[in-house]
């Protein structure tokens, strides 16, 4: 490396000098085209980046079989609920209901024969033009502090000036 009269390093004759200031505002451009690219690429992905996909149900009124405790880790309830004329029992992902007690459940609409897990009627999942908005937010900041962290980093890897 060649230091010039400034004490400023130099690079090779096709790049010229090479400043810590430009340095720099270089990793905080970089930072931040990198980030921007990452959210476009986030908003081009499609509508199931912050959601999972639609599942076609249909809701139906159940009663409590089995209840749980709310102290159990990952309680599990038995429920059960009319189908097409038949009885069937489900798993519902909830817990501090009391035995006998109603409550509406989503069913899938494609309801195998086998064991099947309901969700409450009262929660949604899915898509959902506020999580997508809100998950997109999150991410811009996330690529913010990203940038602020390289230019710290940048910033500190400056050559003290001795005089």
């Amino acid at each position: 490396m060649i230091w010039n009269h400034r004490g400023v390093r130099s690079g090779s004759g096709l790049l010229g000098e090479v400043s810590s200031l430009s340095a720099s505002v270089r990793g905080v451009l970089l930072a931040a085209v990198v980030g921007f690219a990452v959210l476009i690429a986030a908003g081009l992905f499609g509508d199931g980046l912050f959601a999972g996909p639609e599942v076609a149900e249909r809701v139906v009124a159940a009663k409590v079989v089995e209840p749980s405790s709310c102290t159990e880790p990952d309680a599990t309830e038995k429920v059960t609920f009319t189908d097409g004329g038949k009885k069937r029992e489900a798993t519902l992902s909830a817990c501090g209901h009391e035995k006998g007690e109603s409550l509406r459940v989503a069913v899938p609409t494609e309801a195998g024969p086998g064991g099947l897990t309901v969700r409450s009627a009262e929660s949604h999942t899915g898509l959902d033009g506020a999580r997508r908005s809100i998950g997109l937010g999150l991410m811009g900041l996330a690529c913010a502090g990203g940038g602020f962290y390289a230019w710290l980093v940048t910033r500190a890897q400056r050559p003290v000036k001795v005089s």
